[in-house]
């Protein structure tokens, strides 16, 4: 599940890559790398003083001079980029732009959540049309009368990134009262 978390995140898992989740380690320096490209500035990426700071300090078990440089200069390659600039932001989820769908969707995507006492599946792992079909069919319905292609272009527009095609959930029933993957 972490595998799949990774993937709909974007990220590149890699042995030994500087960060991990859970167990699961991912390249950081990637991630760095594309944050600071999406933002065009190192003052909006978190982490990033930390990850600078480990491979060039005394005493670091990460400290690598070649390893330090060779980031450097892809940084700045990033920051001078701006065919990425603003694509993939990170959003503020608490802004008022966002809906309560919307709201829920992105906190559902990699974890399960509880909305109205109603347990939910990891929503990353369903197709468009399966998101659609189980908004729609929990206690209160929140995508009545939406597409599955508005639907989408909602989910492209937070910057959600789906799991790899073949592991994903294309229907969704509900029986008894609960809601079971087909």
């Amino acid at each position: 599940m972490l595998r799949l978390i990774l993937q709909a995140s974007g990220y590149v898992e890699k042995k030994g890559g500087g960060a991990s989740l859970g167990n699961v380690p991912f390249d950081a320096a990637k991630m760095y790398l594309r944050q600071a490209e999406n933002t065009g500035t190192v003052f909006q990426v978190p982490g990033l003083l930390h990850y600078i700071t480990n491979l060039w300090q005394e005493g670091s078990p990460y400290r690598s001079e070649s390893k330090l440089n060779r980031f450097l200069i892809r940084l700045g390659k990033a920051l001078a980029s701006t065919q990425y600039r603003g694509t993939h932001t990170q959003l503020d989820w608490t802004e008022s732009r966002l809906n309560q769908t919307e709201w829920f969707i992105v906190h559902g995507w990699c974890e399960h959540i509880i909305v109205d006492e109603e347990p939910w599946p990891i929503l990353c792992r369903l197709s468009v049309t399966a998101i659609r079909e189980f908004l729609c069919q929990c206690k209160r319905p929140l995508a009545t009368g939406e597409t599955d292609e508005s639907l989408r272009k909602r989910i492209e527009r937070l910057g959600l990134k789906s799991v790899p095609v073949k592991h994903r959930i294309r229907k969704v029933v509900k029986r008894n009262g609960q809601l079971f993957a087909a």
